[in-house]
């Protein structure tokens, strides 16, 4: 009778053990999910964050450019309608 005990309270050891580890692996898993989803979002938003600003760099670079144009172009015909130099006081 007690070996019988003995043999029943390892079978149920074993079983605790077991399933405690199927648990562990279990929980470990869903955390390692948790954290690889949480990763690919942060990679995600980041790579959006930088599409943005490449955008919004080609359209500064655009703009600095016509901005440019437009002021050389303002200077050139300022002084081509200049024909003879202005005193002060007159």
């Amino acid at each position: 009778m007690r070996w019988r005990n003995c043999i029943l309270l390892s079978v149920v050891r074993w079983s605790y053990y077991m399933l405690s580890r199927k648990l562990t692996e279990n929980i470990v898993a869903v955390l390692a999910f948790k954290k690889f989803h949480i990763l690919e979002m942060k990679r995600r938003h980041n790579e959006m964050k930088i599409i943005a600003q490449f955008a919004l760099y080609d359209a500064m670079e655009d703009m600095m450019g016509v901005l440019l144009w437009c002021v050389m172009a303002f200077n050139l015909s300022y002084l081509t309608d200049i024909t003879q130099p202005q005193r002060c006081g007159k």
